[in-house]
């Protein structure tokens, strides 16, 4: 990868406004379900989490025609047995496990006409704040941490200021708990919880 496209890149990442602005994503959804939504199954929350960004026209601006899109990914599990289920809805704050998730930077490589993925990792740690109870039950703040962002492209130093800018800014942090909420009423539903 040349300079010029490694430069178009780290100036996505490093504006904030560009990235993580509002509106960041233009679908953020559970890419294992035919609806978009979460699924339980066999007691296990199950989201396959996958937002992307594919605003061509802006991103090519902010990226001198290099980027074509972004896309977030992560595998999202959480077991709500029946005993983890009432641990959780006793707590008003839930610290889940620590999972890895990826950024997806697809580049439009002008010498060979083709795409090609930079590929960036990270761990997410996830802070959730709720209230009400098993019929009332709502998120009310979704707080990601991110730590170990790196790319094999990136210096350390680069790839710790742009950990710092993402945990600076919580406009994803806001659309995942709208797609949360939603799912857990589709969940009590499906569940054919709290029917009157």
């Amino acid at each position: 990868m040349n300079n010029r496209k490694l430069i178009a890149i780290l100036l996505i990442l490093l504006l904030p406004s560009a990235v993580f602005g509002t509106p960041i994503f233009n679908q953020i959804k559970c890419a294992n379900s035919p609806d978009g939504k979460a699924q339980v199954i066999n007691n296990e929350f199950q989201c396959d989490l996958e937002a992307s960004f594919y605003n061509q026209d802006f991103l090519m601006k902010q990226s001198f025609g290099i980027v074509k899109a972004i896309v977030f990914y992560s595998n999202i599990r959480l077991d709500i047995s029946p005993l983890r289920l009432m641990k959780l809805l006793s707590d008003n704050t839930i610290i889940l496990p620590s999972n890895l998730a990826y950024l997806k930077i697809i580049i439009n490589d002008a010498d060979t006409n083709k795409e090609q993925n930079l590929v960036i990792s990270m761990t997410i740690q996830v802070i959730i704040k709720k209230t009400g109870g098993l019929c009332n039950f709502k998120l009310i703040d979704f707080n990601p941490t991110i730590s170990d962002f790196k790319s094999p492209l990136l210096p350390m130093w680069l790839s710790k200021g742009i950990e710092k800018i993402i945990n600076n800014n919580q406009t994803l942090g806001r659309e995942i708990l709208k797609l949360a909420n939603t799912s857990l009423v589709q969940a009590r539903q499906e569940l054919g919880l709290c029917q009157k």
